[in-house]
């Protein structure tokens, strides 16, 4: 754990300035390891689950700190409990060379289910030089190594060609709108970077001999798509299902995504740098980390149905048809491809000229005052 952050604060720092800036500098690695463990420590214990993101206690942690360096902070709030921290290191050359360099992390993390932990998932409990903790991979120890490689800067005197920000932002597990995606709409002015540091890899153990860290070297990025499907249906009651319930439909749609590309590999990489590297290292596969970068993936990561108690699924929105669906996934990278077709009608649907007079029917008994769960 202390030699991933040490590791990733050097990257930092060395990303920040030239290397002839710090070659004079004596830094002690090891003091700033021990502070970096401390300081996750409480970091963690800080719980930011979202929902509910209430960041407003990280934010005072942060914010202590830079004004205890004197560093000047400046907290925003982008709605109640959201709130955002943000520090700048102002660039020791005049004029500077280029734009700031933002050093981004997320103070939320996604909640957990102490039910399903042998542990206290808020204790920062070290175990064989590890930390299992919510957020101690995503994102808090990054955090921590940005903050320390931001200390570092100030601390060591170490000369800067660009202003540094340092921003700590909430919302990023729920989409970000109340976060980074806040400031740039509100804020871009204070930012205006000309490179972003934010998470990515966390180092992969055991990839090429036991006990021992690899650290990749990224020269591009896995792409991300998102696709939104919805189904549509009758409402009814739970008590009495039928025939056209939209989770039935879209739970049929989920199952022929997810085989679409399983176990699929990049089209047209088979004899490129992948397939080479799989020969030499096995546990490549092995790895879920790694596992995922050498093929197409699709993970279902969110649904949402129905109201009431017991549930009346209705979604009222169009579901689209097959082809936009399709058309997107012809455009992963895939070895194999899958027909994607609509799904058939229902057989006890009925015409769509019975399907209008139920329509007409069931409008009646609304103007009279006659529930549909009545009949």
């Amino acid at each position: 754990m202390k030699n991933r952050l040490v590791f990733t604060c050097v990257a930092c720092i060395s990303f920040v300035v030239a290397q002839h800036s710090i070659g004079a500098q004596t830094i002690d690695w090891k003091a700033i390891g021990d502070e970096a463990i401390k300081l996750l420590q409480e970091y963690v214990r800080i719980d930011t689950s979202n929902p509910p993101g209430d960041t407003r206690k990280a934010a005072d942690f942060l914010a202590a700190i830079f004004e205890r360096e004197g560093i000047p902070v400046t907290r925003y709030e982008s709605a109640p409990g959201k709130a955002i921290v943000y520090a700048r290191l102002k660039a020791t050359t005049s004029p500077a060379a280029g734009k700031p360099i933002v050093l981004l992390h997320h103070m939320d993390v996604v909640p957990a289910d102490r039910s399903q932990w042998k542990i206290d998932p808020f204790a920062a409990t070290i175990e064989g030089g590890e930390m299992r903790a919510r957020g101690a991979l995503d994102m808090k120890s990054l955090g921590v190594a940005h903050l320390m490689a931001f200390l570092t800067l100030k601390r060591q005197h170490i000369p800067l060609v660009r202003d540094v920000i340092l921003l700590a932002e909430p919302d990023e597990e729920i989409g970000g709108a109340m976060g980074a995606r806040w400031m740039i709409a509100n804020h871009f002015a204070e930012l205006d970077p000309e490179y972003v540091l934010d998470e990515g890899g966390f180092g992969s153990g055991d990839l090429f001999a036991p006990g021992k860290l690899v650290y990749g070297v990224a020269v591009a990025e896995k792409k991300i798509l998102w696709l939104k499907v919805r189904a549509t249906g009758v409402a009814g009651h739970g008590s009495q299902p039928h025939d056209q319930n939209p989770n039935d439909r879209l739970l049929r749609a989920l199952a022929r995504l997810l085989a679409a590309t399983e176990g699929a590999s990049p089209a047209g990489h088979e004899s490129s740098l992948v397939e080479t590297m799989k020969a030499r290292v096995g546990t490549l596969a092995a790895n879920k980390f790694t596992n995922a970068i050498q093929r197409s993936t699709i993970a279902v990561s969110w649904v949402r149905s129905g109201v009431g108690d017991p549930p009346r699924p209705s979604q009222r929105h169009r579901h689209p048809d097959a082809d936009p669906v399709r058309h997107r996934l012809e455009r992963l990278p895939a070895a194999r491809r899958q027909e994607l077709r609509p799904l058939p009608r229902h057989p006890l649907r009925g015409d769509r000229r019975l399907d209008a007079r139920r329509r007409r029917a069931r409008a009646d008994r609304r103007r009279q005052g006659i529930g549909a769960d009545s009949l």
